[in-house]
């Protein structure tokens, strides 16, 4: 996968395009938005990537191991947040 070579590149310019190609194409990746919350992420696009991860966890993982992971770390992000705001 192109993005998370970019991604991996850290070069999170390309991974972001090249992501939200393949959501313009599927808007129901789940992995596309689980690489794509992580690439906001690194981009310091806190409410962006938030929004990434809740869908991210809302997805189908179609147990695929690296989405449930992704899917835990989501939960995570999301818990850490929440436990921030209040």
């Amino acid at each position: 996968n192109l993005a998370w070579a970019y991604w991996t590149q850290a070069n999170y310019p390309a991974a972001e395009w090249q992501l939200q190609q393949a959501l313009r194409l599927n808007a129901n990746h789940t992995n596309a938005r689980c690489l794509l919350a992580q690439v906001l992420e690194a981009k310091k696009q806190t409410d962006e990537a938030l929004s990434q991860w809740q869908q991210c966890l809302d997805g189908d993982a179609q147990n695929r191991s690296e989405v449930l992971t992704w899917q835990t770390t989501a939960r995570q992000r999301l818990s850490q947040h929440q436990r921030e705001k209040n």
